[in-house]
């Protein structure tokens, strides 16, 4: 017998919500709870399945809400650690600083574009493996962006040894980019408009985005 083929009266739940409540607030709960139990097994059964059911479904969207707000919060981190890096390097045009976050472990690194600013120089087997499907496909070295070099320190404190070890949906990258502004046309009005240099985030290059995918991961 399905829950939904023997739905309870509204009388039922109602009953069983007073018994419920009565359990709580009760001077001798024991009592209440061995009178309460076997109600549950005769005429209070299809109620009691029903809050079950219902139950269950609050408790599933409450844990889905949860899950997405701890998800949000941490690319919050991953987008505030790159702010964070930025601020304290040299504003050259083209500089990327990527922040990336393990949605697992609640760790984040950084990282920033150039070869040359590689926080660990040794470049992982991994990410050797991830750049050699990766293109390329912009026009400049695969091995080069603010992504590459972040990813290359989770790598090093990892213990993978191949691409397929990478937890999928488990990283979230947050890329900013310096702008050194200048003076462009406006799209909209096609009159020349001067920018002030500032950062802006970005998301991936076509070769970083490759093997982003590849892993599953996530831009923000």
């Amino acid at each position: 017998m399905t829950i939904k083929n023997s739905l309870p009266s509204m009388d039922e739940v109602g009953l069983l919500a007073e018994k419920l409540n009565a359990l709580e607030w009760a001077n001798d709960p024991d009592q209440l709870r061995t009178t309460l139990v076997d109600q549950l097994k005769g005429p209070l059964y299809r109620a009691w399945l029903y809050y079950l059911e219902e139950q269950a479904t609050l408790d599933r969207a409450r844990e889905e809400q949860e899950r997405e707000a701890r998800r949000q919060r941490l690319k919050q981190k991953a987008a505030a650690a790159a702010v964070k890096y930025r601020n304290q390097h040299a504003r050259t045009s083209g500089t990327v600083v990527t922040g990336l976050v393990d949605l697992e472990t609640e760790d984040v690194y950084v990282g920033q574009s150039g070869t040359a600013n590689r926080l660990t120089p040794t470049l992982h087997p991994v990410m050797y493996e991830l750049l050699g499907g990766s293109g390329p496909v912009a026009q400049w070295p695969t091995d080069v962006c603010g992504e590459v070099n972040v990813m290359n320190e989770y790598l090093h404190k990892s213990n993978f040894t191949s691409a397929s070890q990478i937890p999928k949906n488990s990283l979230v990258f947050h890329s900013e980019t310096f702008n050194s502004g200048g003076t462009v046309i406006n799209r909209q009005t096609g009159k020349p408009a001067v920018k002030t240099p500032h950062w802006e985030s970005r998301g991936a290059c076509k070769n970083c985005a490759r093997w982003i995918n590849r892993i599953e991961a996530e831009t923000a």
